[in-house]
């Protein structure tokens, strides 16, 4: 854990300028609860930096997340990351301050994920609405309206005067 003031944090060695080197390797970061099987976007993530005054920034937007299953039940967050990396040079007009930069923002909006089985008989209604769909659309009533058509003419009885 690195001690940071709350929605900014600032990884910068406190060293000689031209030594820096802030490749660096995001093992795992989560937020809330540890839920096994949930992947996080920044688990895994390696970056080599390939100049002394490179900048990489991570945008978090965290969303706290109830997550109600069959097997858990968990109060915990999801987060997006959108990565930005430049080098910076004063001299070509990219300023800046080189570093790890993570910027966070959590979400108002709470999202509940709820895990459902679906009955029987709402299955067999959804497949009997996906076959009538598949008629429709194939246009097979012309078909369905010939073999009524010869069932018809078939089933009619005709009358000869004589």
């Amino acid at each position: 854990a690195i001690p940071h003031p709350r929605g900014h944090a600032h990884l910068a060695a406190l060293v000689n300028h031209e030594s820096y080197n802030f490749s660096h390797r995001i093992d795992h970061l989560s937020f809330g609860e540890l839920v096994p099987a949930i992947i996080n976007p920044l688990d895994g993530t390696e970056k080599i930096a390939i100049d002394h005054n490179q900048m990489f920034q991570y945008f978090i937007t965290v969303v706290p997340t109830k997550l109600h299953t069959y097997k858990i039940s968990a109060d915990t967050h999801q987060f997006s990351v959108t990565e930005r990396e430049r080098i910076i040079n004063h001299a070509a007009g990219s300023h800046g301050v080189s570093g790890i930069f993570m910027k966070y923002d959590l979400s108002s909006l709470m999202v509940t994920v709820t895990e459902e089985h679906m009955p029987f008989w709402q299955f067999f209604v959804r497949l009997c609405g996906i076959v009538g769909g598949i008629f429709s659309t194939t246009d097979l009533d012309p078909i369905n309206l010939s073999v009524l058509f010869l069932l018809r003419m078939a089933t009619q009885t005709t009358t000869y005067l004589f």
